[in-house]
C-alpha cells in the first residue's frame, strides 16, 4: 500500500512535544519574577540593617552589583521567553 499526501501525520504546533517545554521556561520565569522582587531587595534591606552603608569602594562595588541582578534576572528570563515561544 503505497502512502498518499493526505495520511502522512504532521506534528501540529500543538503537539504533547511542544506542551512538554512550556512549564519548564515558565518555572523559569517565575522564578526570575521572585528572585527580582523578593529575593534581592530583602538581601539588600538586610545587608543594610545590619552591616550598615558600604564605606569602602570594593563594597560599593558589590552593592551595586547586588542592586543590578533583578534587572539581569528580568531580561535573561525575557530573552527566555522570546527564544522558547
Amino acid at each position: 500500500m503505497s502512502r498518499t499526501g493526505t495520511d502522512v501525520q504532521t506534528t501540529e504546533p500543538t503537539s504533547p512535544e511542544r506542551d512538554a517545554v512550556r512549564p519548564s521556561w515558565r518555572a523559569g520565569v517565575l522564578s526570575a519574577v521572585f528572585i527580582s522582587l523578593l529575593v534581592i531587595p530583602a538581601g539588600l534591606t538586610y545587608y543594610f540593617l545590619v552591616l550598615g552603608p558600604p564605606e569602602t569602594g570594593y563594597e560599593q562595588l558589590t552593592i551595586g552589583l547586588l542592586a543590578m541582578l533583578p534587572g539581569f534576572a528580568m531580561g535573561g528570563a525575557g530573552l527566555l521567553v522570546a527564544a522558547l515561544d
